[in-house]
């Protein structure tokens, strides 16, 4: 069973994955207007990378899979 700080770890990464996800999907739709295209499709598909890696990683410090450490948890964070 994963301690309350590994929970507590777990879906504040989940609740932050989603709204970057959430905000990389609106910044998609102002891709076409923007004065260097290119550039704001880098930081759209980084915000959706990145969000859906961190979505992952939150899922599995909630899961009974494995129980971090102290230091292993602060490092994750």
């Amino acid at each position: 069973m994963p301690s309350v700080s590994q929970i507590n770890s777990g879906t504040s990464l989940i609740r932050n994955a989603l709204l970057m996800e959430l905000v990389s999907i609106l910044w998609g739709a102002f891709i076409p207007q923007t004065p260097f295209p290119r550039l704001a499709l880098v930081g759209h598909l980084v915000g959706s990378s990145i969000g859906t890696l961190a979505l992952g990683t939150g899922v599995l410090l909630r899961s009974d899979l494995f129980e971090l450490s102290r230091l292993q948890l602060r490092i994750v964070e």
